[in-house]
């Protein structure tokens, strides 16, 4: 099994490990083109406000109180790596459920400089087929459930 108890004064220290769905703020920007009286913008599609998939995390708390920490990492729907680490709410007889919130950090698609929104495109720049973007690392929120493999038996 993968339970861990620290002796600490006064009670314990219990590391879990669990798996569970998630969502985050990280969410990709989608871009396409528009062509207007002769001209070429770029334009922002309609964007994903919430990234969610599958993740694992670790929890930490004192065997005395259901509230502590965790770290890990989710796969987004965009097959993305997220890492996350917040705090954990561990309800259950034995511990098992973990309700979990707090920063993620991952990458982000993003529209490429000097690109800019619904600027008209001249020269060379009328003539992309697909539109630049780069990969930024970026910071938000998430929130997910979880359910720890390794609670108190």
């Amino acid at each position: 099994t993968l339970q861990y108890q620290l002796a600490v004064q006064g009670g314990g220290f219990r590391l879990g490990v669990g798996a569970g769905l998630f969502a985050s703020s990280l969410a990709n920007n989608s871009y396409g083109f528009r062509d207007s009286l002769g001209y070429r913008f770029i334009v922002q599609n309609q964007r994903d406000v919430i990234n969610y998939g599958p993740g694992a995390v670790m929890h930490f708390h004192h065997t005395t109180f259901p509230v502590g920490g965790n770290i890990g990492l989710m796969l987004n729907n965009a097959s993305r790596i997220q890492y996350l680490a917040g705090a954990s709410l561990m309800v259950g007889d034995r511990g098992q459920v973990g309700f979990n919130g707090g920063l993620t950090f991952g990458t982000v698609a993003r529209l490429a400089a000097p690109y800019v929104v619904d600027k008209r495109l001249d020269g060379n720049d009328a003539k992309l087929t697909a539109v630049p973007t780069i990969d930024r690392l970026e910071l938000g929120w998430y929130g997910g459930v979880s359910y720890n493999f390794s609670a108190a038996k």
